[in-house]
């Protein structure tokens, strides 16, 4: 019986990856593509995890791609370019109405403050799991251990939505009940399937 919708933030409830990032910096930089994903990704989930800072990222990426430290915008970029995800916050919101409602997120402590104050309205969401706090980043095993506890109830109890297939399966090791996101539509479907289930 599912009592809790677990959803991620970025690529879920946000709309943003990196991709967007490197077109907003290859607007005034000439990056190499290639390097610049190479070179994003480990420090993305150093910072996610809390291991290291937002300067520490932004000197490092700077050295990595040969421009300025200044011109790397880690936090506007995001603040500027990613956008909530309205359709799916309407889904969201008409959940509640049935289940708890829950955050896991690999995000940084800075960004997050970021989407609480301009993209999502967090007030539905009854427990916030993320990975800096947690110093974990998914799809280890233990940060879902790590929500289990945190809930309280029997991981078949929970329905985690991610974009990630990665994560979906992760969830899929401690026994939740997992859904990839790919869109809207194919989502409703989804989740109008696990309802059928538990009538």
């Amino acid at each position: 019986m599912i009592k809790v919708v677990l959803f991620d933030i970025g690529g879920v409830l946000i709309d943003y990856d990196n991709q967007m990032y490197y077109d907003y910096l290859s607007k005034t930089d000439k990056i190499n593509k290639r390097l610049f994903l190479k070179s994003l990704d480990p420090l993305d989930r150093k910072i996610d995890g809390g291991k290291i800072s937002r300067s520490g990222l932004e000197a490092k990426l700077a050295d990595e791609l040969g421009i300025q430290r200044s011109r790397i915008h880690y936090n506007k970029a995001f603040e500027n370019v990613a956008k909530t995800n309205k359709e799916v916050v309407k889904i969201a919101e008409a959940l509640s109405k049935r289940y708890m409602l829950a955050i896991l997120s690999d995000i940084n402590e800075e960004r997050y403050e970021i989407v609480e104050r301009k993209f999502i309205n967090t007030k539905i969401f009854s427990k916030i799991f993320l990975s800096y706090r947690a110093h974990l980043i998914k799809p280890d095993r233990r940060i879902f251990l790590y929500v289990l506890r945190g809930l309280k109830v029997k991981p078949k109890d929970i329905l985690f939505i991610d974009n990630d297939i990665r994560n979906v399966r992760g969830a899929k090791t401690v026994g939740m009940n997992s859904i990839q996101f790919k869109n809207v539509n194919q989502l409703k479907r989804d989740i109008g399937k696990f309802e059928r289930k538990q009538r």
